[in-house]
């Protein structure tokens, strides 16, 4: 077991660190940079970057392409950066100290390869696409936000080069898996590391309902992927990383690439309100042809088809022996047994009509953001309701999402965000087992009125041993809810030229808890592994993880034309969770909860885990004439469990 001392003294120990750091400061001059940003044929660029990189200053370009960045930095020489979407980078030398103010015009070219394109790589300093040396897909969040899903996972489908992206079952709320190198091991998990925000979060799919499917052998238990608690409306970027730098820099959990995930953050200037709405509408995009002859083989063994005779047309076998003895039929031993050619007249229904409905949606957005140079915000509300085309289902979402960003000196700065999400779905069996009413619906013969009810209103029986697929729609109570808190703590300090700390405290904290009902099924003949007596449980996942990144980076110049690029961190990982279950069946009248089963099922299950994991890692990079480059990495990591 893990000391809490020992978890206390690593996240204050990096915190202690830095503190010295803050006061660390020294001679600055004043600087005034401006110019104009222009395209190939002359016309302005709004909204360029302008970066003064070494001294972490930056603006944007005006309406007329105009910028003016101001501040105060050691005397040196410095990189002065312009970069735009679409356009390769240009990088200008300025001299501070040599004269108070520096003009600097620029014309950029368009960049179609997005080679220029900035990414970031763990906790490390930023880089362009080609300094890196492995893929990298980056896909902007408007293209999530107007997707038409509320899973940020089923957004990037399509969108990411080389990723398998599918998803597990059909509800609104239905789990996505995520492969971006294929399978890395038998039994374990192959899907990425997920981080948000510099938190690595988790992203498994702990099952919390439907378990009972193992009753019918079929092993298929399927949940909800926590990236779900994400709003795609919220994120600015993702960037995926498939190549093995994902593994050096993150070390064994990144095996299987990285997805990492950027919220918005605000920008100085007068505060700016935004708000959305959408209404979306699903419905069944192709129906099941289903059998309309109005004829039926067999002999007709009660009025409502109640006996085994009635289950199958074809194949005589469950037919009583005077039957067979009155009517022999024809047909080849090798399929069961004789074949009845007779023939009765029949109703078919087309039960799609009963299970499937138009399903609607919302999905509501408001976000605020602004501030100063110094101080930034992003503040957003969200909540999103989406009904399944299959009766009865849901998925629902409320959030609340806050970045502050402040500017402590001329050299440190900080920032710090946190995120609350409640979100609720109503399921209804999934994966091929016989609960499920779309797999009722494939399996039983249509011939049976599954809308015909007896005196008191319940539903009757359909083909024997199965149940009647509205049994399951209306007499089926499962539901999930989580209730989910992502936050971190960053602090950035710049103590001189070239040299730069990162510190990244994340904190991922969530409790999942599902529920099953399934009342008695009132009508005769169905086959005990269906639980005909009724089936209750309930299940409970709670999940407490913290990350701690502590990074070091220097770049310099060797002449003029070699650049450097040295990056060293460490890291650790901290993850508790507890997970129950508790199952029964024959339940008892006009109770709701667990304590309905009057017969448990032993014994209930419970899991506890405790982890850490520490790594360590160096990375180098060497660049020639920004054209060719060179980076060396190696991680080194240790677990306790």
């Amino acid at each position: 077991m893990i000391q809490k001392h020992n978890f206390l003294q690593r996240v204050l120990m990096p915190v202690l660190f830095l503190l010295p750091l803050l006061a660390f400061g020294q001679a600055k001059v004043s600087y005034q940079i401006k110019g104009m940003v222009t395209d190939e044929s002359g016309e302005p660029l709004i909204g360029v970057t302008v970066q003064l990189v070494e001294a972490r200053g930056g603006t944007i370009t005006d309406a007329l392409g105009a910028y003016e960045l101001s501040g105060s930095a050691e005397a040196g020489d410095y990189t002065l950066e312009m970069s735009y979407v679409g356009y390769g980078t240009q990088r200008f030398k300025v001299a501070i100290g040599s004269s108070s103010t520096i003009e600097q015009n620029a014309t950029l070219s368009s960049d179609i390869l997005n080679l220029d394109e900035v990414v970031v790589t763990g906790a490390s300093a930023t880089s362009t696409r080609k300094q890196l040396g492995n893929a990298v897909n980056v896909v902007d969040g408007g293209q999530l936000s107007k997707a038409g899903t509320v899973n940020a996972l089923g957004a990037l489908s399509g969108k990411v080069m080389g990723a398998q992206i599918t998803q597990n079952d059909g509800g609104p709320g239905g789990g996505i898996t995520v492969r971006l190198r294929g399978p890395s091991t038998i039994n374990g998990a192959s899907q990425p590391l997920f981080i948000v925000d510099g938190v690595i979060v988790d992203n498994s799919s702990q099952n919390v309902i439907n378990r009972n499917a193992d009753a019918q052998a079929t092993g298929f238990q399927s949940g909800q992927n926590r990236i779900i608690d994400i709003n795609p409306n919220d994120i600015e970027r993702v960037e995926v990383i498939n190549g093995a730098a994902a593994a050096a820099i993150y070390g064994s959990l990144a095996s299987n690439g990285v997805v990492q995930i950027f919220t918005k953050r605000g920008k100085a200037g007068k505060p700016q309100i935004n708000f959305s709405t959408t209404v979306s509408m699903s419905q069944l995009r192709k129906r099941l042809p289903m059998n309309q002859e109005p004829i039926r083989f067999g002999y007709p063994g009660s009025p409502r088809l109640a006996t085994a005779g009635d289950r199958l047309t074809t194949i005589a076998d469950l037919r009583s022996a005077a039957d067979k003895a009155a009517n022999p039929g024809t047909g080849p031993v090798s399929l069961g047994g004789a074949l009845v050619e007779a023939t009765y007249p029949v109703t078919r229904y087309d039960y799609q009509d009963d299970l499937f409905q138009t399903g609607y949606g919302t999905d509501n957005y408001l976000s605020i953001s602004g501030g100063t140079e110094k101080t930034r915000y992003y503040g957003s509300l969200s909540y999103g309701n989406n009904e399944g085309i299959l009766k009865t289902t849901n998925f629902q979402r409320y959030g609340a999402r806050l970045r502050i960003d402040q500017t402590l000196t001329d050299w440190a700065n900080m920032s710090v965000g946190v995120g609350y999400t409640n979100s609720s779905s109503r399921d209804l069996p999934n994966g091929n087992n016989f609960f499920n009413p779309i797999s009722a619906m494939v399996i039983i013969d249509n011939v049976w009125d599954i809308n015909e009810r007896d005196q008191e209103g319940r539903l009757q029986h359909v083909e024997l041993v199965r149940m009647n697929p509205l049994s399951t729609i209306e007499g089926f109570d499962i539901g999930q809810e989580t209730n989910r808190m992502v936050g971190d703590l960053q602090f950035n300090i710049y103590p001189f030229k070239g040299l730069s700390f990162k510190y990244v405290l994340g904190l991922d904290a969530y409790s999942l808890q599902g529920h099953q009902l399934q009342r008695r099924v009132p009508y005769a003949g169905v086959a005990a592994t269906f639980f005909p007596d009724g089936y209750v449980s309930v299940g409970n996942d709670n999940v407490f993880k913290t990350n701690q990144d502590l990074t070091l980076s220097y770049q310099f110049n060797i002449g003029e034309n070699i650049t450097s690029a040295t990056t060293a961190g460490s890291q650790y990982l901290y993850d508790r969770r507890n997970f129950t279950f508790a199952e029964g069946r024959d339940l008892l009248p006009f109770i709701t909860t667990v304590r309905a089963a009057g017969n448990f099922f032993t014994p209930a299950f419970e899991s506890l885990s405790e982890s850490a994991v520490w790594g360590y890692f160096l990375q180098q990079t060497f660049g020639y004439k920004n054209l060719l480059f060179l980076t060396v990495a190696g991680r080194m990591d240790g677990s306790s469990v």
